[in-house]
């Protein structure tokens, strides 16, 4: 739930990323503490979402997450739904830049893999976006962000509740009926122990959105 908090907050304060440095010593006191927990691939999934959203900080970006995973994951019977969130993603991703579909991109990677982070996790991830962009510019901004991203660690982390909630901060109707149209998509997913749907080709549809819309902002940055 604090996820959530957080990312609002990273919004709104636009902390430099020196945060990530304070925020990795306090999570190094923490593996002091604990060191048997092991590296998973939250970690990458973490950096994906911080490095994404520091690239072009959209909330909205997360609210495709239904759509990425009902479509990547190849659940059944939603065809109409991939098709209608197909359009609604070439519609979205029209207007943006290439550094901002990149940006859409990993952010999505790293909402849409399922994952429980531990602390050596965290720790990892906030190394990483410190040394890509190590800015010492400090305030009382960068230590509440530390400190907010610490208490992250602390409170259960839903992927369905987060992207519903990122809607909040821009109620358009591009990306609510990606959350009307499949309330349930989380339970599904869950249920099926969040494993791809074998011989499922929805994928393909996804890709080919992302494709041509880097395709044609390549065609006019060149012409």
């Amino acid at each position: 739930m604090w996820f959530i908090i957080h990312f609002y907050m990273l919004k709104y304060l636009q902390p430099a990323p020196v945060f990530h440095l304070f925020a990795l010593l306090l999570y190094g006191f923490k593996c002091i503490l604990n060191p048997w927990e092991k590296l998973s691939i939250a970690s990458f999934c973490i950096t994906c979402m911080y490095y994404g959203f520091n690239l072009y900080p959209s909330l909205i970006e997360f609210c495709f997450v239904p759509y990425y995973v009902i479509s990547i994951y190849g659940f059944r019977n939603r065809d109409y739904y991939v098709f209608i969130g197909s359009i609604l993603l070439g519609i979205h991703v029209y207007p943006l830049s290439l550094e901002q579909i990149f940006s859409h991109i990993i952010m999505n990677i790293g909402r849409s893999v399922p994952f429980k982070a531990s602390h050596i996790d965290f720790f990892c991830a906030h190394l990483c976006l410190f040394l890509l962009n190590p800015l010492f510019k400090c305030d009382y901004v960068e230590i509440i962000a530390a400190i907010s991203a610490f208490l992250v660690h602390f409170f259960p982390d839903n992927m369905d509740l987060f992207s519903a909630c990122m809607m909040v901060n821009s109620m358009v109707l591009k990306v609510l009926p990606l959350h009307v149209l499949e309330l349930d998509w989380y339970i599904y997913f869950k249920n099926n122990h969040f494993k791809r749907v074998y011989r499922s080709y929805n994928f393909i549809l996804p890709l080919g959105v992302l494709s041509m819309a880097v395709v044609w902002k390549l065609y006019h940055f060149y012409t």
